[in-house]
């Protein structure tokens, strides 16, 4: 084990939480989580809601995400649900 870690459909479950938000490139990070899933994999995503107010007046987040922006990366399977008023939760398997 070289310790490098491997993006090529090794993983059963990716758990990403309330991170993409902070990293300077989402988008890519969400395509290389997709890439590394196994077929049948699932890969769960918590975000925080659009206008939820977790900033709290301080710019912590870099990014706002949306169902659409999900949707639009993964697929239009892609489950996305709102979890009280903070928290949007993002479901995809891998087909």
């Amino acid at each position: 084990d070289s310790g490098k870690w491997s993006s090529k459909n090794e993983w059963d479950l990716i758990i990403c939480s309330q991170t993409l938000e902070h990293v300077d490139e989402p988008k890519l990070i969400i395509l290389n989580m997709k890439k590394a899933l196994k077929s049948g994999g699932c890969l769960f995503i918590t975000v925080p809601y659009p206008g939820s107010g977790l900033d709290k007046g301080v710019k912590l987040h870099h990014w706002t995400f949306y169902p659409q922006d999900f949707k639009k990366l993964l697929g239009k399977s892609t489950k996305c649900t709102k979890e009280g008023k903070q928290h949007l939760v993002v479901h995809y398997k891998k087909t």
